[in-house]
């Protein structure tokens, strides 16, 4: 069977997405819940939610997670995936501590499902990623600002900002309530801002280079410009024609544009 028949794919790449972008290094391993849905009476899948404990989280507690196959996932770099390396701890038969590759690492295996990430990021996360770090006056701040009191009579008493001395967890704290609040929202936006790009292939058509919706001699005709260095021309998405797939134009690519285009 296909795994969606086992799981309610959206609400797990939800859970994933919230997970992977706050880089939360309890997540999948503490405070990460599901439930079933009855057999007789519902869909009979798995569901996850709600979305619970970030004190660890955001760029607040450096550390790495490590599956199976070797592959590592660090909280503190906004440049790399991180929910999608971690490990499932149990025991093998003879009682020793194993380690295993999560759900979700082995379902980030699955194109479709890389896929259907993309497309729930950039429709349900992506915009208000923007709105919190990108406006001209980010939503953080704003939030910020509304609970500044509070956040100002709390640190009278727990001082959980002021510089270095007064870090409560990870490596890095404000020297007021709102330098710390931009430390945030700095890692944040460089995290929102790498996610979009290592996303956006994802949503394209192949071949696409002028991103008009449509592959068509346009864009084969975009792309041989390019080649030849034709002053003012660019290409609106070059991602989209790396017909081979190395992260880099070239002729190569330029025939294998022909041939599809040709097939169809």
């Amino acid at each position: 069977k296909h795994y969606s028949d086992y799981i309610d794919v959206n609400s797990l790449i939800t859970a994933y997405l919230v997970q992977e972008i706050s880089m939360n290094i309890d997540g999948t391993a503490t405070s990460f819940y599901l439930w079933k849905d009855s057999d007789l009476t519902g869909d009979g899948k798995l569901h996850f939610s709600p979305a619970w404990d970030f004190d660890l989280s955001y760029n607040n507690f450096p550390a790495s997670r490590k599956n199976s196959d070797g592959n590592i996932g660090y909280s503190y770099k906004p440049n790399n995936l991180f929910a999608v390396y971690f490990p499932i701890n149990g025991y093998n038969e003879s009682g020793r501590p194993t380690v295993g590759r999560s759900w979700i690492g082995e379902l980030y295996r699955q194109e479709d499902f890389v896929k259907l990430t993309a497309e729930v990021y950039f429709a349900r996360f992506e915009p208000f990623l923007h709105q919190l770090t990108g406006e001209e006056t980010p939503y953080f701040i704003e939030l910020a600002e509304s609970i500044r009191p509070s956040a100002e009579m709390s640190n009278a008493r727990w001082h959980t900002y002021g510089g270095a001395d007064y870090c409560v967890f990870g490596s890095s704290s404000g020297a007021t309530f709102l330098d710390s609040v931009e430390i945030v929202r700095n890692f944040v936006e460089r995290r929102s801002d790498w996610l979009s790009e290592l996303w956006s292939p994802y949503l394209f058509t192949r071949g696409d280079v002028n991103a008009d919706g449509e592959f068509t001699v346009a864009d084969v005709v975009a792309l041989q410009k390019w080649l030849l260095a034709v002053p003012d021309t660019k290409l609106a998405n070059w991602k989209a024609g790396d017909f081979c797939e190395d992260n880099r134009l070239d002729v190569f690519d330029l025939c294998l544009m022909k041939r599809d285009l040709l097939k169809k």
